[in-house]
């Protein structure tokens, strides 16, 4: 019951949530767009995101890896969070080899390249600002 009750709560202000994080994705579509970096897609044609989060994919041709782009920048007080652990390389599945014949080298690069800044109902414009002047000191 008290699960429901907070879920219902939330549920209430589930309009005012999502216009809050697009407002945040479009800042930092805006602010970083000029980044070595492939941004989260703002929409599709069938489909608008609603920014749960913000992913950064660091280009290839870049040296810098999304370890150490998130070390730099929690030095800088910006937490981060890197991509979801690819599943093939997941312990349960190495060992139960079923797996390890195919190659996958796209959730391997998003995975060592990709990262997600933060998207907090609590941010900012001032906030965010900061975060991209960080991001952008990565890249000089």
């Amino acid at each position: 019951n008290i699960q429901a009750a907070v879920a219902y709560a939330q549920y209430e202000n589930i309009d005012n949530v999502i216009k809050k994080k697009q407002w945040l994705g479009n800042i930092y579509q805006n602010l970083l767009k000029d980044i070595p970096c492939r941004l989260s897609v703002d929409k599709t044609e069938y489909a608008k995101n609603h920014y749960w989060v913000f992913g950064l994919v660091i280009n290839d041709d870049v040296k810098l890896n999304a370890k150490e782009a998130m070390q730099k920048l929690k030095e800088y007080g910006i937490e981060t969070r890197p991509f979801f652990y690819p599943l093939h390389r997941q312990p349960v599945f190495k060992k139960m080899n079923i797996l390890d014949k195919i190659k996958r080298p796209v959730s391997d690069n998003l995975y060592q390249k990709g990262f997600y800044i933060p998207m907090g109902l609590n941010l900012n414009e001032e906030k965010l600002e900061y975060i991209s002047e960080k991001i952008h000191l990565l890249f000089r």
